[in-house]
């Protein structure tokens, strides 16, 4: 059957979910909480989750039984604004690790349809340029689901 909603909602709602890291929480300060959402970072968050949704891949198509293997690849790019240099960005560690902790503790069907999902790749720390206030770090996983041809 299709997904419920978009994939990158259905993958911001498990996140949501799952969280219990408690610095920085999910919410809706934009100060001091995190923000998840699929749009580009606003320089107005201190703590932001972009979800970003890749071209799915067919990997498998089982002869007559009409069954498709897609693995669509998900980018998690974290932000964190800071004002002064040389800070450390515990906080930054802390969203890396607690993605890495409920994606990796992820059960079959925990997302509706996702078989499961597999670590692909984690970007090391980089800033935004002249101003260095804006540090992220992208992590990029691979989602696997299984559609069947209903013809």
């Amino acid at each position: 059957s299709d997904f419920l909603d978009k994939l990158d909602n259905l993958v911001k709602t498990y996140l949501t979910t799952k969280w219990t890291l408690a610095t920085p929480a999910i919410g809706s300060n934009p100060a001091s909480q995190i923000q998840i959402n699929n749009f580009a970072y606003d320089r107005h968050r201190t703590y932001y989750i972009k979800i970003t949704e890749g071209k799915s891949k067919i990997e498998n198509h089982t002869v007559r039984q009409r069954v498709y293997q897609f693995e669509t690849p998900i980018e998690f790019e974290c932000t964190v604004r800071r004002l002064s240099k040389g800070e450390a960005f515990a906080e930054l560690n802390n969203i890396i690790n607690e993605l890495l902790r409920i994606l990796g503790e992820y059960q079959r069907e925990d997302i509706f349809g996702v078989q499961g999902i597999t670590f692909d790749s984690i970007t090391p720390l980089g800033n935004d340029g002249p101003g260095k206030t804006v540090w992220s770090r992208t992590l990029k996983v691979i989602l696997t689901y299984y559609k069947v041809d209903k013809q």
